[in-house]
């Protein structure tokens, strides 16, 4: 059998090109279980492990929030949760089923594929995949004492056949991206009342065609983050895809992958391919690309992936169905670089934990020193012992990078996901129990107890700066910014100048924008993550129209005697 099935999958010709539907109509799902309010969250948070000199808040809990599977806190400070309640009960595995079923997944080429064979072989008991939906909570906490007092649901009714677990999310500006298999989706609240409705211009469909397959449950669409490009990138695991787009396809049914895409969904490509369950992105200060991704419970280990465009690391889907893995382990493809490994695949730079979800850097400001360069892993393992958040550093290593420094920095709880908030705090997200969710859920603040009146001025100025209007900000500001100690501050500094270049505007006293971003990528004696931003934006402005300036300015920053700014220079241009 195992040799049937890899060859379905390596050597199954591509259906022709055809839609995949985007917001068609569904059942009206069943309210879903919530489990009521209790004093579990605090028996919880005695059991947590965490640095010593840190104190650990309540921001949300069941009933106001269940089931969570990523979050993102948008400049305001609100929060935006995705919560499932379809796991074993619409969003299969295709583990629960037999072989007639796994042979039809390896075939399928298309969601549409997916759907055919999923109404052919459930029959009426299809519509029981409908009964419950996914959905986006937003928590708010009104009156800034740090607990959330207001919970509303912004976005609901992800329960159609075809929708996967709503999974990765990215509030931004008042438009929040939002990844639910077959769709990446922005959704906006336009008339305010608070959701962002089923219409199309509340909840548009930016691309669509992604879950080509069943696979193994958890293997979605998720992963979303911001770029220092200015562009959205996510993930999917391997339940492939076919998406068409800008007048073209992009397919491979049995691999995950990387994407990414300008804020409005255009310009789409694959950035990289060939991984099991990339779950998130990182980027470091200088804008390199890094994720984890799960093993294949085969005696593998979950792997840490430097990711480089056009990057393949090497799975496939067909190779979950032999019984050894197939090349995967045969040829050492999961190992770090060693010899005897292919040459045509991206080795890790090293192995992470065992259930790798949540992934996130530190920004630079909110925490201890500690957490400087750090990476943030959430660990997931189905209960909150063993589970934790681990962090790590990077360091060079020839070509590419050799992790260090990592440990279990917060330990006991079952975290899905995590990210420094506006407010300088670590969030982390807590499914609480189990796999498939009991209705119960939290959202976490870690922070340090005490912050010297420094820290904690600076932190008040990060929180305030996010929280403004850009707009307001003089151009000699904004270059200033370019070299502040947050990245989140740095990049939003380095976004506006590009947007006021790309509307024609003229900096007061310095000639034209990206004149004066190549004076700074040029200046030697400017901080060099200054440096690295004006880059960067010399790099956006290029890609949105031919620009003299900035090309010279690039192409003279790769003989710069920076080894820094010669590489962000060079992968700009």
């Amino acid at each position: 059998m195992r040799m049937t099935l890899l060859i379905m999958l390596l050597l199954a010709s591509a259906s022709p090109a055809r839609g995949v539907p985007g917001v068609d109509a569904a059942a009206t799902p069943e309210p879903p279980t919530i489990a009521a309010a209790s004093g579990e969250p605090a028996q919880a948070r005695a059991t947590f492990g965490m640095p010593e000199g840190f104190v650990v808040e309540l921001f949300a809990a069941e009933p106001d929030v269940a089931n969570p599977v990523a979050f993102s806190v948008d400049e305001q400070g609100r929060a935006y949760v995705c919560e499932t309640f379809r796991q074993e009960r619409g969003v299969t595995d295709n583990r629960g089923h037999g072989r007639v079923w796994v042979e039809a997944d390896l075939a399928s080429q298309s969601v549409e594929d997916r759907i055919s064979y999923h109404r052919r072989l459930l029959g009426d008991a299809a519509r029981d995949y409908e009964r419950y939906d996914d959905r986006v909570r937003r928590l708010v906490d009104t009156d800034g004492d740090g607990r959330a007092d207001r919970a509303e649901v912004f976005a609901s009714g992800f329960n159609r056949l075809q929708d996967g677990t709503a999974a990765g999310i990215l509030a931004r500006r008042g438009d929040v991206s939002l990844t639910c298999i077959p769709s990446l989706y922005r959704l906006r609240d336009l008339n305010g009342d608070d959701t962002a409705d089923g219409s199309p211009v509340e909840r548009e469909v930016l691309s669509t065609g992604y879950g080509a397959r069943v696979a193994y449950r958890g293997h979605d669409l998720h992963g979303l983050t911001l770029g220092p490009d200015g562009r959205i990138y996510f993930t999917i695991g391997d339940r492939g895809y076919r998406v068409e787009h800008d007048g073209g396809i992009d397919h491979d049914p049995g691999t995950g992958a990387v994407f990414r895409c300008e804020p409005d969904g255009s310009h789409l490509e694959v950035f990289a391919r060939g991984m099991r369950n990339p779950q998130e992105l990182a980027f470091d200060d200088l804008g390199n690309l890094f994720t984890v991704d799960n093993n294949s419970d085969a005696g593998d280990k979950a792997r840490v992936v430097h990711l480089v465009p056009g990057a393949e690391v090497g799975w496939n889907m067909a190779f979950q169905y032999l019984d050894d893995r197939g090349p995967w382990h045969r040829e050492k493809i999961w190992h770090t670089e060693c010899e005897g490994q292919p040459a045509w695949c991206l080795p890790p730079i090293a192995h992470a934990c065992s259930g790798p979800s949540g992934f996130a850097a530190y920004p630079g400001t909110g925490l201890t020193p500690h957490f400087e360069g750090r990476f943030l892993l959430a660990d997931f393992s189905g209960g909150a012992v063993g589970s934790s958040i681990r962090s790590f550093r990077v360091k060079p290593h020839g070509g590419t990078f050799a992790v260090c420094d990592e440990e279990q920095t917060i330990r006991n709880v079952l975290a899905t996901d995590v990210e420094v908030g506006p407010d300088g705090a670590l969030w982390v997200s807590d499914w609480v129990h189990g796999w498939g969710g009991e209705g119960k859920g939290r959202l976490w603040r870690f922070l340090p107890r005490d912050r010297t009146a420094a820290d904690a001025r600076l932190v008040a100025e990060v929180r305030s700066m996010l929280a403004g209007d850009w707009g307001v900000i003089d151009d000699p500001r904004l270059v200033a910014l370019l070299g502040h100690v947050d990245r989140r501050i740095r990049l939003e500094a380095q976004w506006e100048l590009v947007r006021r270049a790309g509307m024609g505007h003229r900096a007061a006293a310095a000639g034209v924008l990206s004149d004066v971003l190549g004076d700074v990528l040029g200046d030697s004696a400017a901080p060099r993550l200054a440096r690295i931003h004006a880059a960067q934006g010399l790099g956006q402005i290029l890609r949105g129209r031919d620009d003299a300036a900035a090309a010279a300015a690039l192409v003279a920053a790769c003989d710069d005697s920076v080894t820094d700014v010669r590489m962000v220079a060079a992968r700009a241009l």
